[in-house]
């Protein structure tokens, strides 16, 4: 199913998105502007935060220890600067809270005992930092997230919101004959100590730990990670827990499942005779199609949906073999979707990244109007704007509306942009321009007889 449109929404602090991707900033003398880009066709947003002086810093907000041993806590240090050093500190997540909630100028405080990921916002003044502390050895069975809608039920945890966050995990062996991710894999007795390449996309994250059966830190990007697979027979999961940037956490996880069936029978869990002699088979024929990804992202997209699929049906299959990268600014990347069991292909299913626009506005006063000669998307009377790829040009010319009329000159901002009484060429465009034609009567000499 494909995700519904994200529109943009603006943080109350400067160059920060509640909701979608920081795109464009400017730093005016009285405030602050940038947009929020919606991360798959929403709308975008331009936000702004009037300039105050900032009465409290916080220099520093570390954790002697981020990932104690489960049932110990640590230590949380500070250090903050400014005229007014009145500090708070929230739990966003866990229920142990810390030795003290507020008070004033540098110090520490202590978590106490921790059995659970537990994220700490400190604010001092208008500004705040997060910090995470995640216990090591967390049980698997569970979701230990006390923020989470299921917390204590089974795995994956639910966070409702997830603040923005994203995870999205897929799996596979490592063998040729097996380039297909998927959200499940079945592996025979035979192959334990299988070659696993576990692949994750995260959007909007500050940081990401392997939970289950691999742990340590992981990247908040689009990464593919080589694990050693299980060694006895049973139910294997390997997750990605993440905190996102706006305090929420998310996570998701494969299932593994390592049975005693030998090689020479059917391990897709997915095919009919599944545990029954191979070649596998499959009901019907289904032809591919491709996903949602499929598709041209807004400048300012960093990676897929976490929802998204590259097919919709059919298995992915690219010239590589490799899973496709998220593109470039103004590039794309392609694939196809084969079908099942004598279905037909799809593709090639294409991605593809706007590069970063810029607006460009024509105004003229009387006596005329301004079209763009270069192209034709302005023509002041129908559209006197239009957005332009960074890098591009464009040149604007000034039309008098008659023979009494000429074009005293142009009217820039930012300034300088445009000079003279002819054309007004706008090159290399990587700024919002405004180009306003001023046109003035000509002079005419009467002569009476």
């Amino acid at each position: 199913m494909k995700s519904a449109p994200i529109n943009a929404s603006c943080s109350p602090t400067h160059y920060n998105c509640i909701l979608g991707n920081l795109g464009a900033t400017e730093e005016r003398s009285d405030e602050y502007r940038w947009w929020c880009n919606s991360p798959n066709g929403g709308s975008n947003v331009l936000c702004s935060e009037v300039k105050t002086s900032k009465i409290c810093s916080i220099n520093s907000f570390t954790a002697d220890n981020s990932n104690p041993n489960l049932g110990t806590g640590t230590t949380l240090r500070f250090s903050l600067s400014g005229s007014n050093t009145t500090w708070s500190l929230a739990l966003l997540a866990g229920t142990t809270q810390p030795s003290s909630s507020s008070g004033v100028n540098s110090g520490t405080v202590t978590t106490g005992n921790l059995n659970a990921v537990h994220i700490y916002r400190l604010t001092c003044d208008n500004t705040t930092r997060d910090l995470t502390v995640i216990p090591k050895n967390l049980p698997p069975q569970t979701c230990q997230n006390p923020s989470a809608s299921n917390y204590g039920g089974p795995l994956p945890c639910v966070f409702v919101p997830p603040g923005g966050v994203s995870v999205d995990v897929l799996i596979k062996k490592s063998i040729e004959s097996d380039s297909q991710y998927r959200s499940s894999l079945s592996l025979a007795s035979s192959e334990t100590n299988a070659p696993l390449r576990i692949l994750y996309t995260v959007a909007n994250a500050n940081n990401c730990i392997g939970i289950g059966s691999w742990s340590g830190v992981r990247h908040n990007y689009t990464d593919s990670d080589p694990v050693t697979g299980p060694t006895t027979p049973g139910t294997y999961y390997y997750g990605v827990r993440c905190t996102g940037t706006s305090g929420g956490v998310a996570e998701d996880s494969v299932t593994v499942v390592m049975s005693s069936l030998p090689n020479e029978t059917c391990r897709d869990i997915n095919a009919d005779n599944y545990g029954g002699p191979t070649p596998c088979t499959y009901n019907q024929q289904v032809n591919g199609s491709c996903g949602d990804r499929n598709t041209t992202y807004v400048f300012g997209t960093e990676d897929y949906p976490a929802e998204s699929k590259f097919c919709s049906l059919g298995t992915l299959r690219t010239n590589s073999g490799l899973v496709p990268v998220f593109p470039q600014p103004g590039e794309s990347t392609s694939w196809f979707c084969d079908g099942i069991n004598g279905g037909g292909n799809a593709g090639p299913c294409t991605t593809r990244l706007d590069v970063q626009t810029f607006r460009i506005t024509a105004e003229h006063s009387t006596g005329g109007t301004v079209k763009s000669t270069t192209d034709s998307n302005i023509n002041c009377g129908d559209n006197c704007s239009h957005n332009y790829g960074v890098g591009s040009s464009v040149t604007l010319q000034a039309l008098p509306g008659s023979t009494y009329w000429k074009l005293g000159g142009w009217i820039t901002s930012p300034p300088s942009i445009c000079m003279g009484d002819g054309l007004c060429v706008i090159s290399n465009i990587d700024k919002n321009v405004t180009a306003r034609a001023v046109f003035v009567l000509r002079a005419f000499n009467y002569i009476e007889f």
